[in-house]
């Protein structure tokens, strides 16, 4: 608001999930009359075409204020060989399943992960299970999960953990879209309550959705076509904000 009153020209950086289903983006024509009153800024970049056609769809960002920057986050992974270690110490020669959890959904993360874990052990399949909590997430939520052998917990850099997973789980989470980048297979849970994000997630092709009694290793594997670069394009600084 402060920015507006004195005219100042600013951008937004897009920094997670756009989606037609969510309140925060992708205004309907309805709003159209008022929109110039709403906080939003003078342009927002965003990691790629995808984001830019559903951003489109709404009134609040015309296409001229809607520019292609790029993954703009920088991944470093120097000194991170401790983790690298630590997760190839717990696979112990199995491949790693990653599951991604997203606030305000834990139970539903839970319940999954312990039938998962727990099928897996059963049927002695060759997986092991990484969870990768939110980060605004509250740890105790996943204390049920202590003591399962072949289930553990690591907050640790995301793109690393992509880099040592065969497969990846989440519901509607941006991480889904992320793994695209690193050639991982996607699974979002079908939780009816996040139905209306999960089709429109699994509509763009980054996942397949999956029920709650369902393990993915004994789906038939997905082949992909899906092009990183329509999601994250290659960073450029030709739109000079830095």
């Amino acid at each position: 608001m402060a920015i507006k009153r004195k005219g100042i020209f600013y951008t937004e950086l897009q920094h997670g999930l756009i989606a037609t289903k969510d309140i925060f983006y992708v205004f309907p024509e309805v709003t159209k009359s008022i929109i110039h009153k709403a906080l939003f800024a003078d342009r927002i970049l965003v990691f790629g075409e995808y984001w830019k056609s559903v951003l489109e769809k709404g009134v609040e960002y015309s296409s001229e204020k809607i520019e292609k920057i790029g993954y703009y986050l920088y991944d470093d992974f120097n000194g991170f060989d401790e983790i690298k270690d630590s997760i190839n110490k717990f696979a112990d020669g199995k491949k790693i399943i990653l599951i991604t959890t997203q606030t305000s959904l834990h139970d539903y993360f839970a319940t999954y992960i312990k039938w998962l874990a727990n099928d897996i052990n059963t049927n002695k399949l060759p997986y092991k299970i990484i969870v990768k909590n939110h980060p605004l997430e509250k740890p105790e939520h996943y204390k049920v999960l202590e003591g399962i052998a072949n289930v553990k917990i690591m907050n640790c850099p995301l793109p690393l953990l992509f880099k040592q997973s065969s497969l990846h789980i989440s519901i509607y989470s941006t991480t889904l879209f992320d793994g695209v980048r690193y050639g991982i297979t996607g699974y979002a849970l079908d939780v009816a309550q996040c139905s209306d994000y999960v089709n429109e997630l699994v509509a763009s092709g980054v996942a397949k959705k999956i029920g709650l009694n369902q393990n993915p290793t004994s789906l038939e594997a997905i082949s992909s076509s899906l092009d990183g670069q329509y999601f994250y394009e290659q960073f450029e600084n030709s739109v000079g904000i830095l």
